[in-house]
């Protein structure tokens, strides 16, 4: 019996019954933003996936602090500190990213923003699971063939260490490369 006369006769939901239920994700979403053009489609996104979904949203930045020797001869490693002003900067930034793409003041002041010290993309992934986050939105940049070959692109590394799914975007009002990438880990 062809497929589609299966399907007539016993019903599509006879052939779904023996299947487990599937859970819906629960959790917030979580945006990666380094306040640059390329993670502007990320709040809107963000915006009506949580309209659609009921869930919360978070925000994330983090900023890789480099340590620079005084001397070169300086023997004694120095651990790599953010200024708190720099901190303070980054945290502004994203909040006037947040503010030119969230219009509405009181659905803005529900997205708490949190900027962490550290490799980037280690830093969202550990707040996506500090948060048990569903979902990961993070803007992608435009890097050339060699950095994506040595493994220089964020978003990539994001996919690397995610634990959850992860939507990368293009900035919606870049040129014409624009879309969409998603990968799930499961």
């Amino acid at each position: 019996m062809p497929v589609t006369e299966s399907l007539r006769t016993t019903g599509a939901n006879d052939l779904l019954a023996p299947l487990t239920p599937v859970q819906p994700p629960r959790g917030p979403l979580l945006v990666a933003s380094d306040a640059s053009p390329a993670s502007d489609a990320t709040f809107p996104l963000a915006r009506v996936l949580a309209l659609h979904t009921g869930a919360a949203v978070h925000v994330v930045s983090a900023i890789q602090p480099n340590a620079i020797p005084t001397y070169a001869f300086d023997a004694m490693p120095m651990l790599p500190v953010l200024s708190p002003e720099l901190v303070e900067l980054r945290n502004t930034q994203v909040k006037a990213q947040l503010a030119r793409l969230v219009p509405d003041i009181a659905e803005r002041a529900l997205w708490p923003v949190v900027v962490r010290s550290g490799e980037p993309m280690r830093e969202i992934v550990q707040r996506a699971r500090d948060l048990e986050a569903r979902l990961i939105i993070v803007g992608r940049g435009r890097h050339g063939l060699v950095e994506r070959t040595v493994g220089g692109e964020s978003v990539l590394r994001l996919l690397q260490l995610g634990a959850c799914v992860a939507f990368a975007l293009f900035d919606a009002l870049g040129p014409a490369r624009r879309g969409a990438s998603a990968k799930t880990n499961g």
